[in-house]
């Protein structure tokens, strides 16, 4: 009412290298590495995560050059199978090629909810399911698109950063 004008930001899965008690990602870096991981059904899964440092850059760029009245999507979407490739090679481990019917991730993940359901520390669940399953994919290039902001860290160097963290804590 007052003419203050306001840029909207919505950022996905922000994932952070920071220290405990946060380990984004552990599950999945420890299985890849344990070589435990296993594709579930024939989809080709996406992920949506975006870098803690991608969104402070993406808060500045649009503070500075971002259009009033516009919301912007902040996400560096990858496909899974090319994130499992990059934690593989950085665990120095192959690739994780075993698929398994998508129904039987359903039942795996079912038995995850109950066995937490009832208090158990679970691996596996319907989340996780959902999460290795997923075929949505947001697109986080509307702020570049406008501005030509480029999202200074990605992903793969988000990734650097965690396997770095876990190995001098000892959890890889």
């Amino acid at each position: 009412r007052r003419g203050m004008d306001l840029v909207v930001l919505q950022p996905s899965n922000v994932v952070a290298a920071l220290a405990e008690p946060a380990v984004p990602l552990l599950g999945l870096l420890s299985a890849i590495g344990r070589r435990h991981f296993v594709w579930f059904g024939a989809a080709d899964g996406w992920i949506n995560y975006v870098a803690v440092e991608d969104v402070a850059a993406a808060i500045a760029e649009a503070a500075l050059r971002g259009p009033a009245d516009t919301t912007f999507i902040l996400n560096t979407p990858q496909r899974l199978d090319q994130m499992v490739q990059w934690c593989a090679q950085l665990l120095g481990v192959p690739v994780p090629s075993r698929r398994v019917p998508l129904w039987a991730g359903r039942v795996a993940a079912r038995a995850g909810d109950v066995a937490a359901a009832l208090g158990r520390t679970v691996p596996f669940d319907s989340n996780r399911l959902r999460e290795m399953t997923t075929t949505t994919r947001y697109d986080g290039s509307g702020l570049q698109r406008v501005t030509g902001f480029d999202y200074p860290l990605g992903v793969r160097a988000m990734l650097v950063r965690l396997v770095d963290r876990y190995r001098r804590e000892g959890r890889l």
